[in-house]
């Protein structure tokens, strides 16, 4: 068991990562395990998680940069907790207890009443993250909150106690321990443009909430995305392309001087630095699949721009829209068709339009008229093949994904599903783990 202690100064962007989807979509479920009062707002079991987030941060005394006695605290200390690949599953009570003994030991939350403000948040198998204050209730500073022995003193105990292995500590001739990519080993590395459609696809969302500085911050980075897409697209896909990028540009403009951040806009960045090493060879899935959900986020701008009366950035991303449209005709043509033909032998129409029934009753019969259901139908049963479970997939897809401003919700559906399917089937034990965490 390995625990990384850092700081940081902008607990709202670590607590975004947290509860968010994760870089690769790799986050499931997230939700807190434990914290300093047992009470503590839990974005992840929240019908408005914004509005729960805020609440935890003002509750932690980080919703504006001080305590809560008014003390300025510029920094905020972070303890990632991660067990080996060949450890057991541990349980949400298990990484409770974990992290009460951490926050104890280091200092962080001593016997005494006055400890620091934390929360422990669970949003994978394999770790934790311990977020807390530096400054005590009583307004002290947090003494040996950063003393990395005394926490990996206490990890040994912990390892011995729950049946873990057992990790060399302290010895100078003990070889630096692997990285995490190097812990994860036969995982394949993350395909950048699906990264890149996975960041497109939150801007919508973010675009619906009321905050005018990050929607405008996405947009910027959605625009530089655009602007990337014509030198690493089909040359007869280009034209379209550039016209789009031209005509967004008026819409992503950022009014301040400087260009602000955010940790889905610096995701979105880093994918497409990568792409431009990984440009998609001919028509396929993974530029159509990016074109699809970059589609949905202009729509998303215009209605942005609309509420705010921008009249000129609403005709701007009209134009961008038809241009797009047009490219992601071309672009989606011959990647539906073959994924129609990847149909396994054994598949049921019915079962599987039952299950579309069940997930998604408001677009069902649009979604089996639709000329791409084979696709849809087809990509469903390919991931079962694999060990995925439909149905499952079905609701992470819609729960994803906008249905309601999409020209044809089969598209949308087909190349969410495709990308989940992408990812290892989890395993047995991980979703009866999921189940048992889902509340009641």
């Amino acid at each position: 068991m390995i625990a990384d202690i850092t700081r940081g100064k902008n607990a709202r962007d670590l607590l975004t990562y947290f509860y968010g989807p994760g870089l690769a979509n790799e986050h499931t479920d997230p939700h807190l395990v434990a914290s300093w009062n047992r009470a503590a707002p839990d974005p992840g079991r929240s019908a408005d998680p914004q509005g729960a987030r805020d609440q935890l941060l003002a509750a932690l005394g980080l919703g504006d940069g001080h305590a809560g006695d008014g003390t300025s605290v510029r920094q905020v200390w972070h303890c990632r907790i991660y067990t080996a690949p060949e450890d057991r599953l541990l349980t949400d009570a298990d990484w409770s207890a974990i992290a009460r003994r951490l926050a104890r030991a280091t200092g962080i939350a001593p016997e005494d009443d006055g400890g620091c403000r934390w929360v422990a948040i669970r949003h994978a198998d394999d770790h934790i993250h311990l977020l807390a204050t530096t400054v005590r209730g009583d307004s002290r500073l947090a003494g040996h909150h950063d003393h990395r022995l005394i926490a990996e003193e206490e990890l040994t105990a912990i390892e011995r106690e729950y049946g873990l292995r057992q990790v060399s500590r302290h010895e100078p001739t003990t070889a630096p321990r692997p990285t995490r990519a190097e812990d994860e080993g036969g995982r394949p590395r993350p395909n950048p443009w699906h990264q890149a459609t996975a960041a497109i696809e939150r801007i919508p969302t973010l675009l619906d909430r009321d905050e005018e500085v990050a929607a405008e911050v996405h947009l910027a980075a959605f625009g530089e995305a655009l602007a990337a897409l014509p030198a690493l697209s089909p040359p007869d896909l280009g034209p379209q392309l550039q016209l789009a990028a031209l005509t967004f540009e008026r819409v992503a403009r950022v009014r301040s001087r400087i260009r602000g951040d955010h940790p889905d806009a610096r995701a979105l960045r880093n994918a497409v630095r990568a792409m431009r090493r990984e440009p998609v060879q001919g028509y396929g899935a993974a530029l159509a699949m990016l074109l699809d959900s970059a589609v949905l986020v202009v729509v998303a701008a215009i209605r942005w721009h609309r509420i705010r009366r921008h009249d000129q950035q609403v005709i701007s991303a009209r134009k961008a829209l038809t241009h797009l449209r047009a490219g992601y005709d071309l672009a989606a043509a011959k990647p539906l068709a073959d994924l129609s033909l990847h149909l396994p032998a054994t598949a049921t129409p019915p079962r599987y339009a039952q299950l579309v029934h069940e997930a998604v009753p408001d677009h069902a019969q649009q979604i089996l008229n639709d000329p791409a259901w084979g696709a849809m139908f087809a990509v469903l049963a390919e991931a079962e093949a694999g060990g995925h479970q439909p149905a499952r997939l079905l609701r992470q897809a819609v729960h994803h994904r906008n249905l309601d401003d999409a020209r044809s919700p089969a598209h949308v559906l087909t190349w969410r599903i495709h990308r989940l399917a992408q990812r290892p089937a989890p395993s047995a034990r991980a979703l009866a783990a999921r189940d048992r965490r889902r509340p009641c």
